[in-house]
């Protein structure tokens, strides 16, 4: 969550499955609502509205015990309002990236990574491998 001339919420859910010691597997699930206040050359204040909504699933390997793989499929679809029209689009991902994993406990990890779109899909609000990064605690039953 940020705040200021832009602000974002967003909601991100991940379930996975441990198929092997090497390999894992599952589904995300995001939802992101931003506002974005400018000022144009002229004095105006415009605002924008984003909203997205997608999800996907991904493939972990781990070759190493610290070490991981990532292959992901995502699809969010975005809307985009302003005051002066709205617009929406259908953007597709192909993420391939590698990472960092520690164990804390026998069932809880800190997976911390970085992931690029090699698609490139030209509806994307991203530039060309644009690279993301994530930190997070995976947690198992």
């Amino acid at each position: 969550m940020t705040f200021g001339d832009y602000t974002e919420l967003r909601l991100s859910g991940v379930v996975g499955y441990r198929l092997s010691r090497e390999i894992s597997g599952g589904v995300k699930a995001t939802y992101r609502s931003s506002w974005d206040k400018q000022v144009t050359s002229s004095q105006e204040e415009v605002t924008a509205t984003d909203n997205s909504f997608g999800g996907g699933a991904y493939i972990q390997y781990n070759p190493a015990k610290e070490f991981y793989l990532l292959s992901e499929y995502s699809y969010q679809k975005y809307t985009t309002e302003t005051t002066q029209g709205g617009i929406e689009r259908d953007v597709n991902f192909v993420f391939l990236g590698l990472g960092y994993t520690n164990e804390l406990s026998p069932n809880v990890f800190l997976n911390a990574g970085m992931k690029v779109d090699v698609l490139n899909d030209q509806d994307s609000p991203f530039g060309d491998f644009t690279p993301f990064f994530e930190v997070g605690i995976v947690a198992g039953l």
